[in-house]
């Protein structure tokens, strides 16, 4: 189990991403390539203006690689976006859901992250509902 946190960090805040997505950023589905072990990428949060215009907000989070020419991909969609607390634990703060500049490769640009604390509520309410 991982704790959602309260919220996300502000944009500069070190966050890391995991996925089973693609390693080759091909535009032709033919050419996707996918590992066999679980990827791990050094992001952090970026400020709204650094994805397209209108597409990070209070629950959808702009989200820029450490690494050049990486970023989530094709496969990853739904996988976490981490940051850790105070303490120096891991929690969730995001949820893979796409490119943040349309037109533009996956390695390229920044990734769009659904915003978990944004969630904790609902969430929680089909936890309880399914239990």
């Amino acid at each position: 189990p991982l704790r959602i946190a309260d919220a996300p960090g502000p944009a500069g805040t070190p966050t890391r991403i995991l996925g089973f997505g693609t390693i080759a950023d091909a535009p032709d589905p033919t050419g996707w390539v996918f590992p066999n072990r679980l990827q791990e990428l050094d992001t952090r949060r970026g400020a709204p203006d650094q994805c397209a215009p209108g597409y990070a907000d209070s629950t959808r989070l702009c989200t820029i690689s450490q690494v050049p020419g990486a970023m989530a991909c094709n496969g990853d969609s739904g996988g976490p976006q981490l940051q850790r607390n105070r303490k120096g634990r891991w929690e969730l703060i995001g949820v893979t859901s796409g490119p943040g500049t349309p037109g533009v490769r996956c390695s390229q640009g920044p990734g769009l992250y659904t915003s978990a604390p944004a969630y904790t509520g609902w969430v929680r309410e089909v936890i309880g509902r399914s239990g």
